[in-house]
């Protein structure tokens, strides 16, 4: 069935994406307020920021890469590159501030988008937030997540993040919840 028309329409790949396997990634960062500078000095999203640029650089030439940031609007900052292109791209400083409230479903929704047309054999998107799964259509992005063969990676950072909700946005075995307790 690899490759076939039957494999498209189902939940799973007859080859698995291998971890040498060309990737596209989608960095989807929250700007919102909380992610500011704490009451301790902790900048969330200037070290959100500093794990996107040094991930960027174990990037492969063959991968491509985009970051969307959100607060309770959503800005892609770097569309979907080439590595050497959003390396070089990613470490220039970033045009965003922390500032706003959490919508995390328009921030997702532009990030699968990008990944979707992407054609490449792996495809992850990379949530980091601090934020609550309020309000998130969950099906619906579990289902495009499903389909498009997204695996999600989320790191929800601080003590207050909701480690389960986000888990909920992708099926089992599609994602991967990493919890910060701070920086």
């Amino acid at each position: 069935y690899r490759e076939s028309m039957l494999e498209s329409v189902l939940p799973v790949l007859s080859r698995p994406a291998a971890i040498g396997d060309a990737a596209a990634l989608a960095f989807v960062v929250d700007k919102s307020g909380s992610m500011g500078a704490s009451a301790a000095g902790v900048d969330r999203f200037r070290l959100a920021q500093r794990a996107v640029v040094e991930t960027a650089a174990s990037l492969a030439d063959r991968d491509y890469a985009s970051l969307i940031v959100f607060d309770v609007a959503t800005r892609e900052l770097v569309p979907l590159l080439g590595a050497a292109r959003f390396k070089q791209a990613v470490a220039a400083p970033w045009t965003a501030q922390p500032r706003g409230g959490t919508r995390i479903a328009p921030a997702m929704e532009t990030a699968i988008a990008q990944l979707e047309a992407a054609t490449t054999a792996r495809r992850i998107l990379v949530l980091v937030t601090d934020g609550f799964v309020d309000e998130v259509p969950v099906e619906h992005l579990r289902a495009r997540l499903s389909r498009a063969r997204i695996e999600l990676i989320a790191l929800a950072v601080g003590p207050d993040a909701n480690a389960a909700a986000l888990a909920g946005l992708a099926d089992p075995g599609q994602a991967t919840i990493l919890s910060v307790a701070e920086a």
